[in-house]
């Protein structure tokens, strides 16, 4: 029996999904099937960031049962796909993390940035809490698009040891993303096939 991959996209607080469907044309290739998250729902501010975790993994779950399963989280989804990859380490297969805060320290602050969201704090924390549980084997898994030049997310914050990291020298935190899929976009797909 040959085996879907399915790749779950996780956009970022904005929730813009029609800038990522935009960004997803790019990542051609006939044997990943895309399909756009609404699990995260940034916009719930009042929401605690484990039901978030929860959906997608029914998400996860669900897609799993057809074949296997990467997740690609873009800017404040970035450590909320961490995180679902330490929940569901044995159905998810690749994580890619584009432009997304793993760290708190950094300029500007975490706290700055997350003042409109509290759960995307919450993620980055917890995420950086969780992340001595990955093992050398788990890390070669991730792949981050690391901004150099990124006024919300520095590259600093975005670093995991032992990751595949492609850095991005567009200037601005919406030109590196689009800079990930655009130019790097070949990239993504051999790194998720």
């Amino acid at each position: 029996m040959n085996l879907e991959n399915h790749v779950l996209v996780l956009p970022g607080l904005s929730g813009d999904s029609e800038r990522v469907k935009a960004l997803l044309k790019n990542l051609n290739s006939p044997q990943l099937n895309f399909h756009l998250s609404t699990a995260a729902n940034w916009n719930n501010f009042s929401e605690d960031i484990q039901a978030k975790i929860n959906r997608i993994e029914s998400e996860v779950d669900e897609l799993s049962e057809q074949g296997k399963v990467s997740i690609i989280g873009i800017s404040g989804s970035g450590s909320l796909a961490g995180l679902v990859y330490l929940e569901r380490e044995g159905e998810v297969e690749r994580v890619i993390n584009v432009c997304g805060r793993l760290r708190p320290r950094g300029i500007p602050p975490l706290w700055l940035t997350s003042l409109r969201n509290p759960t995307f704090k919450k993620s980055v924390l917890a995420f950086q809490e969780r992340e001595p549980e990955l093992t050398e084997s788990d890390r070669r898994k991730f792949l981050i698009f690391q901004a150099k030049f990124d006024e919300l997310v520095p590259g600093s914050t975005s670093y995991l040891k032992g990751a595949q990291i492609i850095h991005l020298s567009a200037v601005g935190h919406m030109c590196a993303i689009k800079s990930a899929f655009l130019e790097h976009g070949n990239q993504m797909i051999d790194f998720l096939r």
